[in-house]
């Protein structure tokens, strides 16, 4: 007979065959090994779903795939989640990585909350081209006002959350919103429940061009839906600095930063002038070189591990 797994992790697929291979290899590295990974195709039209195989193959009581018309990200991680039986759900993207002691830290501490519904810790962004930045939620005001304001990147959710799966008979994510469904979800259960922060760096989320959540008119979309919800928080604020963030990309595109030094120059004033109001945790990479560079570097480690299953 299984056993029942105490965690259960959901990926939504879609697309990412460049990325899914590291991030179950960050998965099979976690120290902590009772999980289940169940991993939702989305309609996906590259090979995505065929490496996937590989690891239900080769780890058939770890791994299983699920396939569905394509329908949403929001969907994907719902019908996931629907066929999870671990006590606790741990959400990750498909182009996302772990800390190989992500799992047991954050069950640790979830375990000596009992009360608490939902965690979130801190990760790290690494791009080609900018510098590795990293991210600290230290408690729910900050957080939400920061995510609001439309400057870092949030909670990551998505990525970085692990919650309890009897959450889940009351909330799930939204499947009209896309960009913004883990936002969303976040309100939700913070106004029903407890959330707990860690400040331990447990995910790494890999930047590049072409991201599907960078539309400013999808972005604009999902705020509108938020905005119109009934949910406790400061609907003037979400609008206000949606608009301010969406002027300074626009300001940021006009801008073509190998040819035009003075615009380029104006603009770093105009965004550190606007951030500075209201601070978010971000570390540059010479300071994370100092800190916290081995964890970020661990994680890219054990993502390429075991290559055997490739």
């Amino acid at each position: 007979m299984k056993k029942t797994p105490k965690v259960s992790i959901v990926i939504p697929l879609y697309n990412k065959e460049k990325f899914i291979a590291q991030t179950l290899n960050s998965i099979l590295s976690q120290t902590f090994q009772d999980w289940e990974c169940i991993v939702v195709d989305d309609g996906s039209n590259d090979l995505g779903p065929k490496i996937v195989t590989k690891y239900t193959s080769n780890f058939p009581n770890r791994f299983t795939l699920i396939r569905q018309i394509n329908s949403g990200q929001a969907i994907a991680r719902n019908v996931g989640i629907s066929k999870a039986v671990g006590e606790y759900i741990a959400l990750l993207d498909a182009d996302d990585l772990w800390h190989p002691r992500k799992l047991s830290r954050q069950i640790a501490a979830l375990e000596n909350e009992p009360t608490c519904d939902l965690l979130l810790s801190g990760y790290a962004i690494v791009g080609t081209s900018q510098a590795t930045q990293v991210v600290i939620p230290r408690n729910h005001k900050d957080l939400l006002n920061n995510w609001l304001y439309m400057e870092g990147y949030g909670g990551a959710l998505e990525s970085v959350a692990i919650i309890k799966r009897s959450v889940f008979s009351e909330f799930t994510f939204d499947k009209q919103l896309s960009t913004s469904s883990g936002l969303y979800f976040y309100l939700q259960v913070s106004n029903a429940g407890r959330i707990l922060f860690t400040e331990d760096i447990e995910m790494v989320y890999q930047k590049y061009p072409g991201q599907w959540h960078t539309s400013i008119n999808e972005l604009a979309r999902n705020i509108g839906l938020i905005e119109a919800s009934t949910l406790n928080f400061d609907h003037d604020k979400l609008i206000r600095n949606f608009s301010q963030w969406r002027n300074m990309k626009a300001a940021k595109d006009a801008f073509d930063e190998k040819k035009i030094f003075v615009g380029l120059k104006l603009l770093r004033h105009l965004r550190w002038n606007f951030l500075i109001r209201r601070t978010w945790n971000l570390v540059s990479s010479k300071v994370l070189g100092l800190i916290l560079k081995g964890k970020v570097h661990e994680i890219l480690l054990s993502a390429h591990v075991p290559e055997r299953i490739l």
